[in-house]
Protein backbone atom coordinates (compact mmCIF):
# COMPACT_ATOMS: atom_id res chain seq x y z
CA UNK A 1 0.00 0.00 0.00
CA UNK A 2 1.52 3.39 -0.72
CA UNK A 3 2.45 5.29 2.11
CA UNK A 4 1.74 9.56 2.12
CA UNK A 5 3.48 11.93 4.15
CA UNK A 6 2.86 15.29 5.18
CA UNK A 7 3.42 17.66 7.90
CA UNK A 8 0.88 20.07 10.12
CA UNK A 9 2.91 23.04 10.75
CA UNK A 10 1.53 26.50 12.87
CA UNK A 11 0.45 29.47 11.07
CA UNK A 12 -0.19 32.88 11.43
CA UNK A 13 -2.10 34.55 8.83
CA UNK A 14 -1.97 31.70 6.56
CA UNK A 15 1.91 31.91 6.39
CA UNK A 16 4.36 29.59 8.72
CA UNK A 17 5.46 31.17 12.21
CA UNK A 18 8.96 31.16 12.02
CA UNK A 19 9.48 30.95 15.68
CA UNK A 20 7.20 30.66 19.42
CA UNK A 21 5.05 28.36 20.96
CA UNK A 22 1.85 27.20 19.74
CA UNK A 23 -1.26 28.27 21.35
CA UNK A 24 -4.04 26.15 21.73
CA UNK A 25 -6.12 28.61 19.38
CA UNK A 26 -3.19 28.23 16.51
CA UNK A 27 -4.04 27.09 13.10
CA UNK A 28 -2.48 24.39 11.19
CA UNK A 29 -2.09 24.14 8.24
CA UNK A 30 -1.14 20.83 5.76
CA UNK A 31 2.22 20.44 3.98
CA UNK A 32 2.02 17.66 1.63
CA UNK A 33 5.74 15.87 1.54
CA UNK A 34 4.75 13.60 -1.31
CA UNK A 35 2.65 12.79 -4.43
CA UNK A 36 0.00 10.24 -4.59
CA UNK A 37 1.85 8.02 -6.94
CA UNK A 38 -1.67 6.01 -8.51
CA UNK A 39 -2.41 5.82 -11.98
CA UNK A 40 -5.65 7.77 -11.84
CA UNK A 41 -3.64 11.25 -11.70
CA UNK A 42 -2.52 12.86 -14.82
CA UNK A 43 0.88 13.67 -14.42
CA UNK A 44 1.03 9.07 -13.29
CA UNK A 45 -0.29 8.86 -16.46
CA UNK A 46 1.67 10.70 -18.70
CA UNK A 47 4.81 9.24 -17.60
CA UNK A 48 3.54 5.51 -18.23
CA UNK A 49 1.95 6.94 -21.47
CA UNK A 50 5.49 8.85 -22.93
CA UNK A 51 7.12 5.39 -21.49
CA UNK A 52 5.22 2.92 -23.56
CA UNK A 53 3.61 4.61 -26.25
CA UNK A 54 1.53 3.07 -28.23
CA UNK A 55 0.41 0.56 -25.85
CA UNK A 56 -3.35 1.60 -25.61
CA UNK A 57 -4.39 -0.73 -22.66
CA UNK A 58 -1.13 1.05 -20.22
CA UNK A 59 -4.14 2.86 -18.16
CA UNK A 60 -7.38 1.20 -17.90
CA UNK A 61 -10.13 3.01 -15.61
CA UNK A 62 -13.23 1.28 -14.52
CA UNK A 63 -14.18 4.96 -13.16
CA UNK A 64 -12.48 8.21 -13.00
CA UNK A 65 -11.32 7.32 -9.52
CA UNK A 66 -10.45 3.34 -10.54
CA UNK A 67 -7.96 2.76 -13.16
CA UNK A 68 -4.89 0.52 -13.23
CA UNK A 69 -1.43 0.06 -14.49
CA UNK A 70 -2.38 -2.40 -17.61
CA UNK A 71 -5.70 -2.98 -15.54
CA UNK A 72 -4.09 -4.77 -13.44
CA UNK A 73 -2.59 -2.23 -10.36
CA UNK A 74 -3.55 1.34 -8.90
CA UNK A 75 -0.37 2.50 -7.47
CA UNK A 76 2.86 3.16 -10.06
CA UNK A 77 5.04 2.56 -7.09
CA UNK A 78 4.84 -0.54 -5.42
CA UNK A 79 7.76 -3.11 -3.19
CA UNK A 80 6.37 -6.29 -5.10
CA UNK A 81 4.21 -7.01 -8.07
CA UNK A 82 7.27 -8.08 -9.77
CA UNK A 83 5.37 -8.98 -12.71
CA UNK A 84 5.01 -5.65 -13.59
CA UNK A 85 8.51 -4.97 -13.60
CA UNK A 86 10.26 -8.21 -14.93
CA UNK A 87 9.34 -10.65 -17.37
CA UNK A 88 10.49 -13.59 -15.77
CA UNK A 89 7.90 -12.99 -13.07
CA UNK A 90 4.91 -12.84 -15.43
CA UNK A 91 3.13 -16.63 -16.04
CA UNK A 92 2.61 -17.93 -19.53
CA UNK A 93 -0.66 -17.94 -21.33
CA UNK A 94 -1.05 -21.73 -21.04
CA UNK A 95 0.15 -21.92 -17.30
CA UNK A 96 -2.54 -22.28 -14.50
CA UNK A 97 -3.18 -19.13 -12.86
CA UNK A 98 -1.68 -20.31 -9.83
CA UNK A 99 1.63 -19.80 -11.59
CA UNK A 100 0.69 -16.06 -11.20
CA UNK A 101 -0.44 -12.89 -12.74
CA UNK A 102 -0.81 -12.92 -16.86
CA UNK A 103 -0.19 -9.74 -18.69
CA UNK A 104 -1.39 -9.95 -22.35
CA UNK A 105 0.64 -8.27 -25.39
CA UNK A 106 1.84 -6.00 -25.72
CA UNK A 107 4.14 -5.93 -22.82
CA UNK A 108 6.97 -3.76 -22.20
CA UNK A 109 7.86 -3.91 -18.51
CA UNK A 110 8.86 -2.28 -16.15
CA UNK A 111 5.90 -0.48 -15.51
CA UNK A 112 5.96 0.21 -12.10
CA UNK A 113 8.97 1.39 -9.77
CA UNK A 114 10.25 1.06 -5.85
CA UNK A 115 12.17 4.21 -6.53
CA UNK A 116 11.09 6.57 -3.44
CA UNK A 117 10.16 9.99 -4.29
CA UNK A 118 12.04 12.45 -1.97
CA UNK A 119 11.50 15.21 -0.43
CA UNK A 120 13.44 17.27 1.90
CA UNK A 121 12.29 19.88 4.41
CA UNK A 122 14.42 21.62 7.16
CA UNK A 123 12.22 21.41 10.49
CA UNK A 124 11.86 24.29 12.49
CA UNK A 125 10.77 24.16 16.50
CA UNK A 126 7.60 26.02 16.72
CA UNK A 127 6.39 25.77 13.33
CA UNK A 128 6.83 21.96 12.14
CA UNK A 129 4.45 20.45 14.84
CA UNK A 130 3.67 16.76 13.50
CA UNK A 131 4.16 14.33 10.62
CA UNK A 132 1.64 12.33 9.63
CA UNK A 133 2.46 8.48 7.12
CA UNK A 134 -0.57 7.03 6.16
CA UNK A 135 -1.75 4.59 3.74
CA UNK A 136 -4.50 5.64 1.15
CA UNK A 137 -7.42 4.16 3.16
CA UNK A 138 -7.14 7.50 5.04
CA UNK A 139 -6.67 9.45 2.04
CA UNK A 140 -9.24 8.50 0.23
CA UNK A 141 -11.53 9.79 2.68
CA UNK A 142 -9.73 12.26 4.45
CA UNK A 143 -8.24 15.30 2.63
CA UNK A 144 -4.89 16.37 3.64
CA UNK A 145 -5.71 19.29 5.63
CA UNK A 146 -8.80 17.58 7.49
CA UNK A 147 -6.32 15.20 8.68
CA UNK A 148 -4.10 17.83 10.10
CA UNK A 149 -7.47 19.37 11.76
CA UNK A 150 -8.27 16.50 13.07
CA UNK A 151 -4.55 15.25 14.34
CA UNK A 152 -3.80 18.79 16.02
CA UNK A 153 -7.56 18.69 17.93
CA UNK A 154 -6.35 15.42 19.84
CA UNK A 155 -2.38 16.02 19.63
CA UNK A 156 -2.73 19.73 20.90
CA UNK A 157 -6.13 21.04 22.03
CA UNK A 158 -6.55 17.89 23.85
CA UNK A 159 -2.97 17.44 24.97
CA UNK A 160 -3.51 13.43 23.88
CA UNK A 161 -0.57 11.25 22.10
CA UNK A 162 0.51 10.50 19.11
CA UNK A 163 -1.21 7.19 19.11
CA UNK A 164 -4.55 8.85 20.59
CA UNK A 165 -4.33 11.24 17.15
CA UNK A 166 -3.75 8.28 14.61
CA UNK A 167 -6.82 6.17 16.44
CA UNK A 168 -8.86 9.47 16.18
CA UNK A 169 -7.33 9.65 11.79
CA UNK A 170 -8.50 5.78 11.29
CA UNK A 171 -12.17 6.07 13.28
CA UNK A 172 -12.82 9.26 11.73
CA UNK A 173 -11.72 7.06 7.82
CA UNK A 174 -14.04 4.26 8.64
CA UNK A 175 -16.99 6.50 9.66
CA UNK A 176 -17.14 8.28 6.40
CA UNK A 177 -16.58 4.96 4.81
CA UNK A 178 -19.86 3.41 6.73
CA UNK A 179 -21.45 6.26 5.92
CA UNK A 180 -20.59 6.18 2.25
CA UNK A 181 -21.67 2.52 2.30
CA UNK A 182 -24.81 2.62 4.38
CA UNK A 183 -23.63 1.03 6.57
CA UNK A 184 -22.78 1.55 10.83
CA UNK A 185 -19.42 1.90 11.79
CA UNK A 186 -19.97 -1.51 14.18
CA UNK A 187 -21.25 -3.18 11.28
CA UNK A 188 -18.39 -2.08 9.12
CA UNK A 189 -15.67 -3.16 11.89
CA UNK A 190 -17.64 -6.50 12.00
CA UNK A 191 -17.11 -7.42 8.26
CA UNK A 192 -14.14 -10.37 8.13
CA UNK A 193 -10.93 -8.93 6.24
CA UNK A 194 -10.59 -10.09 2.42
CA UNK A 195 -12.27 -8.66 -0.55
CA UNK A 196 -15.56 -8.21 0.87
CA UNK A 197 -13.84 -5.68 2.84
CA UNK A 198 -12.07 -4.28 0.43
CA UNK A 199 -14.97 -3.21 -1.64
CA UNK A 200 -16.19 -0.63 1.43
CA UNK A 201 -12.71 0.54 1.81
CA UNK A 202 -8.72 0.22 1.21
CA UNK A 203 -6.59 -0.62 4.11
CA UNK A 204 -6.00 2.25 6.63
CA UNK A 205 -3.13 2.71 8.23
CA UNK A 206 -1.44 5.30 10.21
CA UNK A 207 1.53 7.08 11.82
CA UNK A 208 1.66 10.09 13.45
CA UNK A 209 4.60 11.81 14.74
CA UNK A 210 5.21 14.43 17.34
CA UNK A 211 7.80 16.63 15.52
CA UNK A 212 8.17 19.18 18.96
CA UNK A 213 9.59 15.83 20.72
CA UNK A 214 12.08 14.79 18.34
CA UNK A 215 13.31 18.35 18.20
CA UNK A 216 13.29 18.70 21.84
CA UNK A 217 15.62 15.95 22.26
CA UNK A 218 17.67 17.10 18.93
CA UNK A 219 17.97 20.28 20.63
CA UNK A 220 18.15 19.64 24.17
CA UNK A 221 19.20 15.91 24.34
Amino acid sequence: NVMSYLTGSASSGGKPQPSGDVSDGAEYIAIEMSRDHNCKHPRERKLLEEAHEGELDIVVCKSPDSCYVKGKLQPTRAFGDFYLKYSEFMRQPDDDSSAGKYVPPPYTPPYITATPEVEVRKLVKGRDEFLIIATDGLWDMVSSQEAVEIAAIHLRSKGGTPTEASEALVTEALRRAATNNGITVDRLRSLRQGRSRRTKHDDISVIVVDLNQLLDMYYWG
